[in-house]
């Protein structure tokens, strides 16, 4: 999981230990790709709560993640989480330090300090392909 900072690039949590004195108003996370599941999207967003106060889910237009996600927040304990299922068109970084402008597909938009999210990897070359013997 990587947390995006604009200002930092792209920085791994877990050598982040100095995020937790931050505490931060919001934060966000992305819940797509292997991250859009319910359970790990709440697990991770969890951990996200360490250097925020609240923190935002982000779906992606998945509604049916949404739904799920709010059903379990209704059913654990009470979490400062919300969750936005809108489809986002654009991330891009403010002209202010290092916020994120997140552009909706209804044309609105949200600013975020921190987004993370889980990057999409992909194996290059065919060596995972080739047979050992």
């Amino acid at each position: 999981m990587f947390l995006v900072n604009f200002t930092f690039e792209k920085l791994s949590l877990p050598f982040l230990p100095w995020l937790e004195s931050l505490r931060l108003q919001s934060s966000s996370m992305l819940a797509e790709g292997e991250t859009s599941f319910t359970l790990t999207a709440l697990h991770l967003a969890r951990m996200d709560l360490h250097f925020s106060e609240t923190l935002t889910l982000y779906t992606n237009g998945n509604v049916q993640l949404a739904e799920d996600i709010k059903a379990a927040l209704i059913q654990s304990t009470e979490a400062p989480m919300y969750v936005e299922s809108r489809r986002i068109v654009k991330p891009m970084k403010s002209l202010k330090g290092s916020e994120i402008i997140i552009h909706f597909d209804d044309g609105s938009q949200k600013t975020e300090r921190f987004l993370a999210h889980k990057s999409n990897t992909a194996l290059k070359g065919d060596l995972h392909e080739q047979a050992w013997s």
